[in-house]
C-alpha cells in the first residue's frame, strides 16, 4: 500500500514522471504529439511491470488487442514490447526490410507475420 502524499511533497513517482518529461523532450524537441505517445510508452511499460513483472520478449500476448486478437499488425511500440529493442532498433529494421510495414504516416504498423519470422514466439496461447 502506497503512503499517503503531503501537500508540497514530491513522490518517487512525481520526480520519475518529470525526469521522463525532461528526458523525452530533450531527445525529441517539443511536439506534443512525440512527447505524449513516448511518455505514454514508459507509463504503458512500468505499469505492466508492476503488475505482472518485466514482460519476456516473445511472449505473443504483448501482440494481441484489447479482445485477445492477434491483429494482422501492431504499433511500432507493440513491436518495440515483443522484441524487447528500443524504437532505434526497430526503425533500423523496418528501413532494412526485415520487418514490413503497412500504411503511412501516423498510421505506420508493423506485420505480425514479419514479427513473429524475426522472433518466434516463445509463448503460444490458444488460438
Amino acid at each position: 500500500m502506497r503512503k499517503p502524499i503531503k501537500i508540497g511533497q514530491e513522490s518517487d513517482d512525481s520526480a520519475e514522471f518529470t525526469q521522463d518529461l525532461i528526458e523525452i523532450n530533450a531527445k525529441h524537441g517539443s511536439d506534443a504529439q512525440v512527447v505524449f505517445d513516448q511518455l505514454a510508452l514508459r507509463l504503458e511499460r512500468r505499469a505492466m511491470e508492476q503488475i505482472i513483472g518485466p514482460a519476456p520478449a516473445g511472449n505473443i500476448e504483448l501482440l494481441r488487442d484489447v479482445r485477445g486478437n492477434l491483429p494482422d499488425a501492431v504499433t511500432r511500440e507493440k513491436a518495440a514490447l515483443y522484441l524487447g529493442l528500443k524504437a532505434r532498433q526497430i526503425q533500423n529494421l523496418m528501413r532494412d526490410g526485415t520487418l514490413l510495414i503497412v500504411g503511412g504516416g501516423l498510421s505506420k504498423r508493423i506485420t505480425v507475420d514479419s514479427l513473429l519470422r524475426y522472433k518466434p514466439a516463445s509463448i503460444l496461447a490458444n488460438e
